[in-house]
């Protein structure tokens, strides 16, 4: 009877070879190239006085620009986007400013999964890609300044 190499390594062996072939190496997916322009379409955040902001109706929203990836990461910018025929509110201008946040993110081993890490502050987002164009996210942020949030992120089309 002739031995394999397999069953000459025995069960532990086994085991190991099993666990390497089910490594995130083993199961990565085809990483999307993510770069380009991002609105938020729709979506809701609550803030840490109670008030809420729901970005197809009110006049703040956002732009995430994706730009550098670098194979699963990458680095981003968020900026308010402001009609400004709008009354100003306490989530608008005042509190939210003009400048672009700086961001980065990754893209998780199964292409599909995307998290956004705030550079400056707490606050952090995590995606997913339903199509090549949309990705569905949640958002949170702790602290004084605490919120939850989720929106979905279109890109514009070139």
């Amino acid at each position: 009877m002739r031995k394999t190499k397999l069953s000459v390594l025995g069960p532990s062996a086994l085991a190991v070879l099993v666990a390497l072939a089910a490594s995130p190496a083993a199961a990565q997916q085809e990483t999307p190239n993510l770069e380009g322009t991002w609105t938020i379409s729709d979506g809701r955040v609550l803030y840490w006085d109670g008030s809420t902001n729901h970005f197809a109706e009110d006049y703040v929203s956002f732009q995430v620009v994706i730009s550098d990836q670098h194979e699963g990461v990458f680095q981003a910018a968020m900026m308010p986007v402001h009609d400004e025929d709008a009354a100003r509110g306490y989530h608008g201008d005042e509190q939210i400013g003009a400048d672009a946040y700086p961001m980065l993110g990754v893209i998780g081993w199964d292409g599909t999964t995307v998290v956004f890490a705030d550079v400056e502050d707490t606050s952090a987002s995590m995606c997913q890609l339903t199509d090549a164009n949309t990705m569905q996210c949640i958002g949170w942020e702790a602290g004084e300044r605490a919120l939850a949030a989720r929106s979905v992120l279109t890109r514009a089309s070139d």
